[in-house]
């Protein structure tokens, strides 16, 4: 028994439902709630993504503003009158230039720098040696110490940055270390521009730009999420201010209006959901997990209603009283109940109509019905007879080691007339041949080739009796009786020749002497033979009819040899003592060894499985070859055609006779129902010759025409 790893829970069928529809609507509401979980991400990421492109122009607006401002006061600056005349050739102007006149220049430029995003505006003129400063008056060797006043650090030389600016030839925005510088103010950011157009250049503007400012005009713009901001030049960054210690994920950069430079805003990467979306996104869970339970209720009450309904009224006829719990399984046992009987049913229908029409056939022979009434029965059971064909009788007396009626319907099978066998006993048959014209009986083909059939299963020929051609279905009777009355002076002959042979042997012991030694009963077998020597003894049997009763049983013992042993050819040596025998005594012990010999042989218990599988595996392989029979076992297993059919029959329960027919109508049936197959392909596909051959096969296995056995199973 197979162990059970987990537990089956014990739930009702309503729960069992409801638990199901809860699964399945929870899994459409998982898909559901990812996708709009998806959709609200992106969205937020696309709202995330246009914020911080608005912050970064918003940054880089504020900056150009800035930086607007300035080169504004270098255009104001380069008109001025001052300008122009301390940068005209020396010697000019040189007197207007007194102490007084410096400090109101220097006043001027402080005035520019109130705007707070100066830090410090000079005026550079080279060849002068002089720079007005927004923080005074200085020589320009003074003026450019003032960028490396750290300890430590070397002075700044005038002609270091005249000579970068010369080399650079720079207008706009420049780091300090651009221009000679170093320590702090390598970091610096500057302004230079050229006030005028001459070469070598006698003036220029310097601004120095105040970091904070610019920062403090960022911070009020930026968002949480801005890292920081960076001003990138051709020569590199200029300048960089970061406002948090994140990292940065996404870089937005804008052209700067004024100036060849951009300005790079970074920020850090937004959350996935806002806290406000997470809220949103749990009451739709929420809102979804109700409306599940509601629904998965709903359609529970839907599905289980009819259930019920059915269970109810099927348990009340079926099992009144009794407590279902688990609905679908009481079902499927109640279904399966009503479908064996049902199978019950036709099974017994079915063989009550195989048993009617043994009876019509068996009153067709003895001639109890009048052509009207006999038309009708063979309609009824779709007897393929008329009144205007001729007929004949064939009896076949098979003994008590008969082959069935396989042979017979082999035989009857190769041609095209109408026949019918029925079983009148367990050892004889009659067989009903119709045809449309007598001559087609007159020259014997029909009793040879019945003849040729039985000779091919087994060395012992049935006796065989061939009735008169009469017309008309009253002519069945008569051709049966005709039959019945040659098998019955051969039987009158035989027992008037067993009287006069002179010696005494009971036609009946023949009978129990071949189920003593059928069974393998040895000493009963042997005590029947003793007791008939003693019985001749006692009469006084003269030798030489003492001998024919001893070649009588011979002949009986080699019948049995044939069909029960699976090597008959191991017995000829004893037979050849037989037949040597000089007087009685010989010839009865010759007879009591072939009978202890063949009494002696391997019980069926005894005999091999494998031998036994082989055989019916192949039968199963080959069960649609048209060439299948006992013959073909035969020679295949090397055994002889009784022994194969006994070997046969004690595995399967069946001759393979029926065997065969049984599972060749269950496979057409099959084709028929599946697919869209012909019946004479259909009839070739099973292993028959024509389609006539199968239509008889069907009709006898089913007790139906082939179209009446499809119409009452789709009924």
């Amino acid at each position: 028994m197979k162990k059970q790893i987990l537990p089956r829970l014990c739930l009702s069928t309503r729960r069992r439902i409801y638990c199901s529809y809860i699964f399945i609507c929870g899994v459409l509401g998982l898909l559901l709630m990812g996708l709009l979980t998806g959709a609200v991400c992106r969205s937020q990421q696309r709202e995330e993504s246009s914020r911080q492109t608005y912050t970064a122009r918003m940054a880089a607006s504020a900056l150009d503003a800035s930086f607007s401002g300035i080169q504004n006061l270098g255009h104001q600056l380069s008109e001025s009158q001052w300008v122009k005349r301390r940068g005209a050739a020396p010697g000019l102007y040189d007197g207007e230039f007194d102490l007084y006149k410096r400090r109101s220049i220097c006043d001027d430029l402080r005035g520019y720098v109130s705007s707070g995003v100066i830090q410090r505006l000079s005026v550079v003129f080279p060849g002068k040696g002089e720079v007005y400063s927004s923080s005074g008056f200085y020589r320009a060797e003074d003026f450019f110490h003032t960028f490396s006043l750290e300890r430590g650090q070397e002075p700044l030389s005038s002609q270091v940055v005249y000579g970068h600016i010369r080399e650079l030839e720079l207008f706009g925005l420049v780091r300090g270390d651009r221009l000679g510088m170093t320590g702090n103010a390598a970091n610096a950011l500057l302004y230079v521009e050229s006030l005028e157009y001459n070469r070598p250049m006698r003036c220029f503007l310097l601004v120095e730009i105040n970091r904070s400012a610019l920062r403090n005009q960022i911070e009020l713009l930026r968002s949480g999420d801005m890292v920081g901001v960076s001003i990138e030049g051709l020569d590199g960054e200029l300048l960089r201010m970061e406002f948090s210690d994140g990292t940065a994920e996404t870089e937005i950069a804008c052209r700067s209006t004024c100036f060849p430079v951009d300005i790079r805003s970074c920020f850090a990467r937004p959350p996935v959901l806002r806290m406000g979306s997470i809220w949103f996104l749990t009451a739709v869970a929420l809102l979804c997990a109700v409306l599940i339970v509601n629904l998965s209720r709903v359609l529970t009450n839907l599905t289980y209603s009819p259930l019920e309904r059915l269970v109810s009224s099927v348990s009340n006829r079926v099992a009144p009283g009794q407590t279902v719990t688990d609905e679908y399984r009481f079902l499927e046992e109640s279904v399966s109940r009503l479908y064996s009987a049902h199978e019950n049913v036709l099974r017994r229908a079915e063989q009550y109509r195989a048993v009617a029409r043994e009876n019509v056939l068996r009153r067709l022979l003895q001639g109890y019905y009048d052509p009207a009434a006999a038309e009708e029965k063979l309609r009824e059971f779709e007897i393929g007879f008329s009144d205007a064909m001729y007929y004949t009788v064939f009896l076949v007396e098979n003994g008590t080691l008969g082959h069935g009626m396989m042979p017979l319907e082999e035989a009857l099978s190769a041609f095209d007339y109408p026949y019918e066998i029925a079983e009148l006993s367990k050892t004889r048959l009659a067989a009903i041949v119709g045809a449309a014209d007598a001559e087609a009986f007159s020259d014997q083909v029909l009793l040879r080739r019945v003849e040729l059939s039985y000779r091919e299963y087994a060395r012992t020929l049935p006796l065989i009796f061939w009735g008169s051609v009469q017309p008309g279905l009253a002519g069945i009777a008569r051709s049966y009786a005709s039959a019945s009355e040659h098998l019955t002076a051969w039987v009158r002959a035989a027992e008037t020749d067993s009287r006069s042979f002179g010696f005494y042997y009971p036609m009946e012991w023949e009978l129990q002497l071949i189920n003593r030694v059928t069974s393998c009963q040895l000493g009963a077998a042997e005590k029947m033979l003793k007791d008939l020597r003693a019985e001749n003894e006692k009469r006084g049997t003269p030798p030489k009819f003492i001998r024919q009763l001893v070649l009588l049983l011979a002949q009986t013992y080699s019948r049995m040899v044939n069909e029960l042993s699976s090597q008959p050819g191991d017995y000829d040596p004893l037979f050849a003592a037989l037949d040597q025998a000089p007087d009685p005594d010989g010839l009865w012990q010759a007879l009591y060894a072939i009978n202890e010999r063949l009494c002696g042989r391997s019980t069926p218990g005894e005999k091999s499985r494998d031998l036994e599988q082989q055989l019916l595996e192949y039968v199963k392989d080959h069960l649609t070859d048209p060439e299948l029979s006992l013959k073909d076992l035969s020679a295949r297993f090397d055994l002889s055609v009784s022994a194969v059919s006994k070997l046969f029959k004690r595995v399967c329960g069946i001759n393979l006779y029926d065997y065969m027919l049984s599972n060749r109508m269950k496979l057409a049936c099959e084709l028929l129902e599946n697919k869209n197959l012909s019946l004479s392909a259909v009839a070739h596909g099973v292993g028959y010759d024509n389609e006539y051959s199968f239509r008889r096969a069907f009709n006898r296995f089913y007790g139906v025409s082939v179209g009446e056995y499809f119409r009452k199973r789709r009924s």
